[in-house]
């Protein structure tokens, strides 16, 4: 977000360093695109609900490539895009809000799981079902 503001705030002359300094900081969003794949996989069991979580990620990788250019507006290139920015940081925003709800709601159900009397012996058994994360009471969620 930080990045996102320094470009679209700073002042876009011929030796500005503020417009290179937010560029570099958004470099830093690459491997959190990463992080938010290998999550959305480690959280989810059985073969079917997997499938669909990697397509569901598909598709909104797809949709913000699609959407991002039409938030870039000729006519506002004197104010430095606002649109371009703005949607970038309500984006980001939301991720941050997003995740941290998503965390606090698994550990919400690690807790749960974990207070639950099982049997170890019947670990075992479900291993290698085809459970869903919701089916299979041994199966803990990454934080």
């Amino acid at each position: 977000m930080a990045g996102c503001a320094i470009i679209w705030r700073s002042t876009w002359s011929h030796h500005a360093a503020a417009p290179v300094v937010g560029y570099s900081i958004i470099g830093f969003f690459g491997p959190v695109v990463s992080l938010i794949i290998v999550i959305g996989m480690s959280n989810v069991a059985g073969q079917t609900k997997k499938c669909f979580m990697a397509a569901t990620i598909f598709v909104a990788y797809c949709v913000g490539n699609i959407v991002g250019p039409q938030l870039i507006k000729s006519q506002t290139k004197a104010r430095h895009y606002p649109e371009l920015w703005l949607g970038l940081i309500i984006c980001y925003c939301i991720t941050i809000i997003s995740a941290t709800t998503l965390y606090f709601v698994l550990l919400r159900e690690n807790k749960r799981r974990g207070s639950l009397d099982l049997n170890p012996e019947d670990r075992n058994s479900l291993a290698f079902k085809d459970l869903t994360d919701k089916e299979n009471p041994y199966f803990t969620y990454v934080l």
